[in-house]
């Protein structure tokens, strides 16, 4: 994993919005059919039972693709709290809730400091909480109600597309506010 900070020119969502979960489940149900029509060609039958066959090795194919990009997601969205930010700056929580008050009231955003004293962002159903690492970097720590998690577990795919587009958005904002304007000299990484 590259450790290299990041510095996003705007609130965009942090990917291009391609899961790739649905390449993933159509490659499985071709290749389930292929193999129900295999079998058929094998036993050199086409019936009204060959064609249930395909049906539910296709459907079969599919499911299996689903549950693998289903994975994949998952393992991606885990990931996503690895990624650090680049900052100049590392305002005390209580002041930087302050200084973004006024842009994540009017984004619809709720913040509040938890328990252990860290800012932390409700949107979506999903808690951000932003923590400042050793470096100068802070990163963008991701999690749910645990009923929320038990709803939700095997959604993954709607889940990785709501934290792409919060972390982007909360992001950009905390490091708008504590990149102190130095932002030219820096450039972007890739996403």
């Amino acid at each position: 994993m590259n450790n290299e900070s990041i510095v996003l020119q705007s609130a965009d969502s942090l990917n291009d919005g391609k899961t790739g979960s649905s390449k993933i489940c159509i490659i499985s149900g071709v290749c389930g059919l292929v193999l129900g029509l295999l079998i058929c060609i094998w036993a050199g039958n086409f019936n009204l039972y060959a064609i249930l066959l395909l049906g539910i090795l296709g459907g079969l194919g599919a499911l299996i693709g689903w549950g693998i990009g289903n994975k994949k997601l998952r393992y991606k969205s885990a990931m996503l709290s690895r990624k650090r930010f680049m900052v100049d700056e590392k305002p005390e929580y209580a002041e930087l809730y302050q200084r973004l008050l006024p842009t994540f009231q009017s984004l619809n955003l709720k913040m509040e400091l938890n328990e252990k004293g860290i800012l932390s962002v409700f949107h979506n159903g999903i808690y951000y909480d932003i923590v400042f690492n050793e470096d100068d970097s802070f990163s963008i720590h991701w999690h749910q109600s645990f009923f929320k998690e038990l709803l939700e577990r095997r959604l993954n795919i709607s889940i990785y597309k709501k934290l792409v587009a919060s972390m982007g958005l909360i992001a950009y904002h905390v490091q708008k506010e504590c990149l102190n304007g130095n932002e030219m000299y820096y450039t972007q990484e890739e996403k």
